[in-house]
Formats: structure tokens, sequence, C-alpha cells
């Protein structure tokens, strides 16, 4: 019986050294991970009211309102985010939407600042990143994922694609309390 016991521990033995080698060594599990930011500053600009500066306001408002165009302006600073993200998109809270109308984010280059842009100071829109439509109100998302690559920010204006077209919408600024506007960096990590 002790031989037997030997052969026993020795095949048990034999069996793990297999199963090591046979399988692959795994050193964690992928996990989809998301790291959010809310936007740094925010501001909306009027035409009829052309040197006026919204910024501070719990509220954006974009689009054909009341006696002119107004444009919404958002910054985001994700210097910090991982190098092994994959996407990225910005979502905005629109609460009240007047009546159905499409939207332009264009990616804005140019610096500016959240207390002293208006009308007549506005920074030029660059490319056009997505054009939508907004029928009610909910979070709209817009992907920027080809457009954070090599950035450690990301600056975008939200206007009517059509200013013949009627129609506003209002969205939660960072001052305001409920939902604000954000980029959602995601990234795979291993656990």
């Amino acid at each position: 019986t002790l031989n037997f016991i030997w052969k026993l521990i020795n095949f048990i033995i034999l069996l793990v050294l297999i199963f090591q080698v046979s399988i692959p060594n795994i050193k964690g599990v992928l996990k989809d991970v998301t790291i959010s930011t809310v936007a740094e500053k925010d501001n909306y600009i009027e035409s009829d009211d052309a040197s006026s500066n919204n910024g501070g306001k719990d509220w954006l408002i974009f689009g054909d309102y009341i006696f002119g165009w107004n444009e919404a302006y958002l910054y985001f600073n994700f210097s910090d985010k991982p190098t092994d993200w994959i996407k990225a998109e910005i979502s905005i809270y629109m609460y009240s939407i007047s009546e159905t109308f499409n939207v332009t984010a264009s990616l804005i280059t140019d610096s500016w600042d959240e207390l002293t842009i208006t009308w007549l100071n506005k920074p030029a829109h660059r490319e056009v990143i997505s054009t939508f439509t907004v029928a009610e109100g909910k979070i709209y998302k817009i992907d920027v994922t080809d457009y954070i690559a090599g950035r450690d920010n990301i600056s975008i204006c939200l206007n009517a694609s059509d200013y013949l077209q009627g129609g506003y919408v209002q969205a939660t600024s960072k001052e305001g309390t409920y939902k604000k506007s954000y980029i959602a960096i995601w990234l795979f990590k291993s656990l």
C-alpha cells in the first residue's frame, strides 16, 4: 500500500504540472470602467444682447430664443485621463425643448473665458463634431472619441444647425444642481 500511495502522489504531482503548463497565466479580468469629468467652464451667449455674459448661471440656452440666437459653450479638462482609454462622450441634460430642431456641436480650438465671452468676442466654430435632432427633454450624448487623442481638454459649441429654424433648448450648466454636463471616458482595466 505504501507503493500505491507513492504512485498516487506522483500521479497527482504530474497532473498538477500538466495543468500548469496547459492553462495560460491569467493576471486579471478586463473590466469596463468609466471616468466622468464635469465641465470646467460653460456659458451661453446671445446675439440680441451681444455684449452680455451669462457665465455663472444655472442653465445654458441655445437656439432661436426670444429676439435672437443663442449659442452654448462648454469646456472639459481631462488632463488626468488614463492612457488606455477607448471611448469618450459628452453628456448634456437638455431638459426644456421648445420644439424639435437640429443642433450642431462644433469643435472650438481658440481659448475663451467663462466670465468674459460674449457674442462679440466668441471663438470661431471649427470642425463639426456632430449634428443631431432634439425633440424631448433627456440626456443627449456627443461622441468625441476622435477628438481627444493627444489632447488634455476639449471645448465645444452647441448651436442651431440652421438659423432659419425655430426652437431653443435649455440645458443644465455646471452651476446647476441637476444632471450637470460631463465628459465620460471609457477604458478597460485589469483587475
